[in-house]
């Protein structure tokens, strides 16, 4: 009997410039979440461009190295026992996306050692942006920024946030004794979600004011708006650098998997902050769309997942700002302190009746 083939860690293709990495193993998912500084889940695709595959190949040494255990990456194994077109074709939806990610040029705080990067994803708002708040969380009151992640979101505001229900497990069809077994083998599942980044949270408001459906959504009598003054790129690098300075000495309170500010040295040592307009879609287009995401290659269903939500929220009309770290996020909650440069880019409140759509 030929023996089967070794499995590996991380499963290894390439097509055009692009590098195409799918964790197999929880080892590799650990690896390249240390290479990454989020988490990534099995069989979450990740595509990295050529000349980042070396910077990726120390990544694993140095983990291989901390933590004692050996990565392998190959091409990954088919047998006839697999699923038969699980990825199907991949270049639209991939160009569509990318095309959405605009990235603007690196951002580098006084006196710090690190960067802060941002990109726009999705189209340009034409819309003003607000925080809109209880009173005694008004930015300039409350003195600090609430973020929070997609799994503190799910808790607390929206239990589908970020989460999607899959049609059918993946399985490996393969006994432990190597024998095939029929397939596929479809298998409900619970709700798939991530927590790669910390999110705040603001409105778009026309200028002509909240719409009908925005008004009655938010609550007039409790509730006031703070107006968002810079352009959202400029608040980005300053959200990023506020969040890089307060969290870098705070690192084993704020990420999994890094104890000291020494272990940067070895990763991506920057802030990206990613920010566009959430896009509201029915439940079971969003599970269609995430989870067809998740059978291609490339990395864009967490991104998906934090600028996508239900249908139902659409009045909120959301404008996000999502802070990838140094690291998957450990706390599901940060109170950020405002610093002086961050408390600046917020202008007048009114109450939301002051925004009462025009007649």
């Amino acid at each position: 009997m030929t023996p089967s083939p070794k499995r590996v860690d991380i499963e290894f293709s390439k097509e055009g410039g692009f590098i195409d990495l799918v964790p197999a193993t929880p080892k590799g998912a650990a690896a390249l979440s240390h290479y990454l500084g989020s988490e990534v889940e099995l069989r979450t695709p990740i595509r990295l461009a050529d000349d980042r595959y070396g910077d990726f190949t120390r990544s694993c040494l140095h983990f291989a190295h901390r933590s004692r255990q050996r990565v392998t990456i190959g091409r990954p194994r088919t047998h006839l026992g697999q699923r038969a077109g699980q990825s199907g074709p991949t270049e639209p939806i991939l160009e569509e996306l990318n095309a959405a990610l605009v990235h603007g040029p690196p951002f580098h705080p006084r006196n710090q050692d690190f960067t802060v990067r941002q990109a726009r994803y999705g189209p340009p708002t034409p819309h003003s942006l607000y925080k809109v708040t209880p009173s005694e969380y008004v930015p300039s009151v409350a003195r600090t920024l609430s973020l929070g992640t997609l799994e503190y979101y799910r808790g607390t505001v929206d239990p589908e946030e970020g989460a999607f229900t899959p049609s059918v497990r993946d399985v490996t069809l393969r006994a432990d004794d190597s024998a095939r077994l029929p397939g596929p083998i479809p298998a409900e599942l619970g709700k798939v979600g991530v927590n790669p980044s910390w999110i705040y949270c603001t409105t778009e408001v026309p200028t002509c004011g909240m719409t009908s459906e925005q008004f009655e959504w938010f609550s007039p009598g409790e509730t006031h708006a703070t107006s968002l003054v810079p352009a959202p790129d400029t608040f980005s690098l300053l959200l990023g650098s506020a969040f890089g300075i307060w969290s870098r000495p705070r690192i084993r309170h704020v990420y999994k998997w890094i104890a000291s500010p020494s272990e940067l040295r070895q990763t991506q040592n920057a802030i990206l902050v990613v920010h566009g307009p959430v896009r509201y879609m029915n439940g079971s287009d969003r599970d269609a769309h995430l989870e067809r995401l998740y059978r291609q290659p490339g990395s864009f269903a967490p991104l998906e997942q934090v600028f996508t939500k239900a249908a139902d929220f659409s009045p909120e009309r959301e404008y996000r700002f999502a802070i990838w770290g140094w690291g998957a996020p450990l706390r599901n909650q940060i109170l950020l302190p405002l610093a002086t440069e961050l408390l600046n880019c917020f202008g007048s409140t009114v109450p939301v009746a002051a925004l009462r759509p025009s007649a």
